[in-house]
């Protein structure tokens, strides 16, 4: 075999090889963020546009999604927003991009692009100890600090994610002491951890 046509072998190899890569680095960012339940697939195909054979595809690892596809699951998922921006700029683009979040001001905080971010938050929603939220956390510890009633139930209407996602998101908050539940089981209500009371 000529040089050239071994060489153009070993290309196809290399190129099927990051399709394999980013096929399953897709596919464990879609379990991470979604769930891995029927419901879930509909959820993503309801945020993509593509059919659900296309998704079951993603999840198997079969194909990878287009770059349009890509894109927009980056606006739904922190993973594969974190996947998108390490493969552009590698680990310092990532890690510049969680220095910045943890120089904005709590008031800053939702106007901060919408990359997972470490920010700092306290016992009282104001910067302060760290911890590392996703986007949805924040979005949910920002709308319990402005007084607004919040559940996972509102996690999924906003962030179109499943209820499974929504649920494990405020099982980490809860994990961490950042927030905590109140009254009774149907009837409670979620509050940043330390307001109205002992933390």
């Amino acid at each position: 075999m000529s040089p050239l046509k071994t060489g153009r072998l070993l290309g196809r190899k290399k190129a099927a090889d990051e399709v394999r890569r980013i096929a399953s680095t897709v596919s464990d960012a879609l379990r991470e963020d979604f769930g891995d339940s029927p419901s879930a697939i509909k959820q993503i195909g309801r945020i993509t546009g593509a059919s659900l054979n296309t998704i079951a595809n993603w999840y198997r690892a079969r194909n990878m999604p287009s770059s349009n596809h890509l894109l927009v699951l980056a606006r739904s998922s922190p993973t594969i927003l974190v996947f998108v921006v390490r493969e552009i700029g590698g680990d310092d683009l990532v890690d510049a991009f969680e220095t910045f979040s943890r120089r904005r001001t709590s008031t800053e905080v939702s106007s901060t692009p919408p990359f997972v971010r470490s920010i700092n938050v306290s016992n009282n929603g104001t910067l302060n100890g760290t911890i590392s939220l996703n986007r949805r956390q924040t979005w949910f510890v920002s709308e319990l600090s402005k007084g607004h009633a919040c559940d996972a139930r509102n996690i999924v209407n906003y962030w179109k994610v499943s209820i499974r996602t929504a649920r494990r998101d405020l099982a980490e908050l809860l994990r961490h002491k950042r927030i905590r539940y109140i009254g009774a089981k149907r009837k409670g209500m979620y509050e940043i951890q330390g307001l109205g009371g002992s933390p």
